[in-house]
Protein backbone atom coordinates (compact mmCIF):
# COMPACT_ATOMS: atom_id res chain seq x y z
CA UNK A 1 0.00 0.00 0.00
CA UNK A 2 2.08 2.44 -1.42
CA UNK A 3 -0.06 5.58 0.19
CA UNK A 4 0.27 4.11 3.58
CA UNK A 5 3.74 3.93 2.84
CA UNK A 6 4.00 7.30 1.68
CA UNK A 7 1.63 8.86 4.84
CA UNK A 8 3.36 6.67 7.20
CA UNK A 9 6.97 8.10 6.39
CA UNK A 10 5.41 12.07 6.26
CA UNK A 11 4.40 11.49 9.74
CA UNK A 12 8.12 10.30 10.61
CA UNK A 13 9.77 13.17 9.35
CA UNK A 14 6.94 15.55 11.47
CA UNK A 15 7.34 13.67 14.34
CA UNK A 16 11.38 13.18 13.45
CA UNK A 17 11.93 16.87 13.25
CA UNK A 18 9.32 17.79 16.33
CA UNK A 19 11.75 15.68 18.55
CA UNK A 20 15.16 17.18 17.54
CA UNK A 21 13.43 20.53 18.08
CA UNK A 22 12.63 19.77 21.63
CA UNK A 23 15.87 17.95 22.25
CA UNK A 24 17.82 20.71 20.48
CA UNK A 25 15.66 23.43 22.47
CA UNK A 26 17.99 22.28 25.65
CA UNK A 27 21.34 23.66 24.16
CA UNK A 28 19.89 27.39 22.74
CA UNK A 29 21.49 29.93 24.24
CA UNK A 30 18.62 32.52 25.40
CA UNK A 31 19.69 36.15 25.09
CA UNK A 32 16.69 37.40 27.24
CA UNK A 33 17.52 34.83 30.57
CA UNK A 34 21.78 34.78 29.74
CA UNK A 35 21.24 30.69 30.06
CA UNK A 36 20.66 27.51 28.09
CA UNK A 37 17.64 24.77 28.57
CA UNK A 38 17.04 23.27 31.93
CA UNK A 39 18.87 20.31 30.44
CA UNK A 40 21.64 21.69 28.69
CA UNK A 41 24.27 19.70 30.88
CA UNK A 42 21.85 16.30 30.95
CA UNK A 43 24.23 13.77 29.32
CA UNK A 44 21.19 11.39 28.34
CA UNK A 45 19.79 14.83 26.47
CA UNK A 46 23.08 14.87 24.62
CA UNK A 47 23.25 11.15 23.70
CA UNK A 48 19.30 11.32 22.97
CA UNK A 49 20.53 13.97 20.32
CA UNK A 50 23.36 11.60 18.82
CA UNK A 51 20.87 8.76 18.63
CA UNK A 52 18.39 10.61 16.46
CA UNK A 53 21.23 12.19 13.89
CA UNK A 54 22.74 8.32 13.89
CA UNK A 55 18.76 7.30 12.88
CA UNK A 56 18.29 10.02 9.93
CA UNK A 57 21.74 8.84 8.52
CA UNK A 58 21.24 5.07 8.85
CA UNK A 59 21.97 2.80 5.72
CA UNK A 60 21.72 -0.64 6.26
CA UNK A 61 23.48 -3.83 6.41
CA UNK A 62 24.54 -6.13 3.97
CA UNK A 63 22.12 -8.56 5.66
CA UNK A 64 19.31 -6.56 5.19
CA UNK A 65 18.80 -7.27 1.99
CA UNK A 66 17.99 -3.98 0.78
CA UNK A 67 18.31 -3.01 -3.35
CA UNK A 68 18.13 -0.32 -5.21
CA UNK A 69 17.03 2.11 -1.56
CA UNK A 70 19.70 1.94 0.33
CA UNK A 71 19.56 5.36 2.72
CA UNK A 72 16.83 7.70 3.78
CA UNK A 73 17.65 9.90 0.85
CA UNK A 74 16.64 6.88 -1.53
CA UNK A 75 13.56 8.07 0.03
CA UNK A 76 13.25 11.12 -0.52
CA UNK A 77 14.23 11.78 3.19
CA UNK A 78 17.18 14.65 3.19
CA UNK A 79 18.89 15.91 6.27
CA UNK A 80 18.89 20.26 6.51
CA UNK A 81 21.42 22.13 7.59
CA UNK A 82 19.88 21.97 11.31
CA UNK A 83 19.41 18.49 11.46
CA UNK A 84 15.77 18.70 10.62
CA UNK A 85 14.44 16.34 7.64
CA UNK A 86 12.63 17.34 4.27
CA UNK A 87 10.46 14.95 2.70
CA UNK A 88 10.60 15.13 -1.12
CA UNK A 89 7.37 13.52 -2.18
CA UNK A 90 8.37 13.16 -5.71
CA UNK A 91 11.64 11.08 -5.10
CA UNK A 92 9.63 9.20 -2.53
CA UNK A 93 6.81 8.51 -5.63
CA UNK A 94 9.79 7.37 -7.60
CA UNK A 95 11.01 5.16 -5.27
CA UNK A 96 7.72 3.52 -4.61
CA UNK A 97 7.67 2.36 -8.05
CA UNK A 98 9.55 -0.39 -6.72
CA UNK A 99 7.55 -0.96 -3.62
CA UNK A 100 9.64 -4.68 -2.56
CA UNK A 101 12.74 -2.63 -2.35
CA UNK A 102 11.51 0.08 -0.44
CA UNK A 103 9.67 -2.82 2.05
CA UNK A 104 13.51 -4.39 2.20
CA UNK A 105 14.61 -0.76 3.29
CA UNK A 106 11.87 -0.78 5.94
CA UNK A 107 11.32 -3.73 7.34
CA UNK A 108 14.79 -5.96 6.35
CA UNK A 109 14.92 -9.50 5.67
CA UNK A 110 14.44 -10.31 8.34
CA UNK A 111 13.14 -7.97 10.52
CA UNK A 112 16.23 -5.79 10.81
CA UNK A 113 15.78 -2.84 8.69
CA UNK A 114 15.45 0.81 9.21
CA UNK A 115 12.16 0.19 10.97
CA UNK A 116 13.60 -2.08 13.56
CA UNK A 117 16.71 0.17 13.93
CA UNK A 118 15.23 3.32 14.49
CA UNK A 119 12.54 1.69 16.99
CA UNK A 120 14.89 -0.24 19.16
CA UNK A 121 17.76 2.85 19.14
CA UNK A 122 14.77 5.10 20.52
CA UNK A 123 13.37 2.83 22.97
CA UNK A 124 16.52 2.53 24.81
CA UNK A 125 15.63 6.52 25.94
CA UNK A 126 11.80 6.23 25.72
CA UNK A 127 10.66 2.74 26.83
CA UNK A 128 8.31 4.16 30.13
CA UNK A 129 9.91 1.12 32.26
CA UNK A 130 13.27 0.37 31.37
CA UNK A 131 14.18 3.35 29.01
CA UNK A 132 17.10 6.10 29.83
CA UNK A 133 14.87 8.57 30.32
CA UNK A 134 12.26 6.97 32.68
CA UNK A 135 15.46 5.55 35.00
CA UNK A 136 16.80 8.89 34.91
CA UNK A 137 13.47 10.90 36.53
CA UNK A 138 13.10 7.73 38.78
CA UNK A 139 16.70 8.60 39.75
CA UNK A 140 15.48 12.27 40.03
CA UNK A 141 12.73 11.28 42.04
CA UNK A 142 15.04 8.87 44.65
CA UNK A 143 17.22 11.92 44.83
CA UNK A 144 14.30 14.72 45.49
CA UNK A 145 13.06 12.14 47.98
CA UNK A 146 16.45 11.67 50.12
CA UNK A 147 17.35 15.68 50.12
CA UNK A 148 13.47 16.35 51.45
CA UNK A 149 14.15 13.42 53.60
CA UNK A 150 17.36 15.03 54.86
CA UNK A 151 15.93 18.49 55.35
CA UNK A 152 13.04 17.21 57.05
CA UNK A 153 15.25 15.30 59.70
CA UNK A 154 17.10 18.75 60.17
CA UNK A 155 14.49 20.59 60.36
CA UNK A 156 12.99 18.26 62.95
CA UNK A 157 16.16 17.59 64.82
CA UNK A 158 18.67 19.66 64.81
CA UNK A 159 16.87 23.65 64.49
CA UNK A 160 13.72 22.31 66.51
CA UNK A 161 16.54 21.45 69.43
CA UNK A 162 18.57 24.52 68.73
CA UNK A 163 15.27 27.32 68.70
CA UNK A 164 14.59 25.00 71.62
CA UNK A 165 18.00 25.69 73.48
CA UNK A 166 17.57 29.93 71.81
CA UNK A 167 14.45 30.28 73.29
CA UNK A 168 15.61 29.07 76.72
CA UNK A 169 17.92 31.57 76.34
CA UNK A 170 16.47 34.82 75.21
CA UNK A 171 14.00 33.57 78.42
CA UNK A 172 16.44 33.79 81.08
CA UNK A 173 17.93 36.87 79.48
CA UNK A 174 15.14 38.39 79.68
CA UNK A 175 14.24 37.70 83.00
CA UNK A 176 17.82 39.28 83.88
CA UNK A 177 16.99 42.28 82.05
CA UNK A 178 13.47 42.44 83.79
CA UNK A 179 15.46 42.04 87.08
CA UNK A 180 18.34 45.09 86.07
CA UNK A 181 16.22 48.37 87.56
CA UNK A 182 15.54 46.02 91.02
CA UNK A 183 19.30 44.83 91.71
CA UNK A 184 20.43 48.69 90.19
CA UNK A 185 18.21 50.36 92.95
CA UNK A 186 19.56 47.91 95.36
CA UNK A 187 22.90 48.32 94.59
CA UNK A 188 22.49 52.57 94.69
CA UNK A 189 20.63 52.08 97.99
CA UNK A 190 23.80 50.27 99.27
CA UNK A 191 26.18 53.14 98.03
CA UNK A 192 24.09 55.24 99.64
CA UNK A 193 24.12 53.20 103.08
CA UNK A 194 27.90 53.20 102.79
CA UNK A 195 28.09 56.95 102.19
CA UNK A 196 26.27 58.29 105.00
CA UNK A 197 28.17 55.80 107.41
CA UNK A 198 31.28 57.43 106.18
Amino acid sequence: DTSSISQALSTFVSDYNNALSAVNSQFTFSTSSGSEGALSGDTTIRSLQGVLEGIAGYTPSQTSGATTVESLADLGITMNDDGSLTLDTSTLDQALQNPQAVQTFLQGSALNGFAQQAASAIGEYSDPTLGSIANEINSLSQQYSSLQSQINNYESGYIASQQTVLTAMYSQAEIALQQLPAEMQQIQQQLGNNNSNN
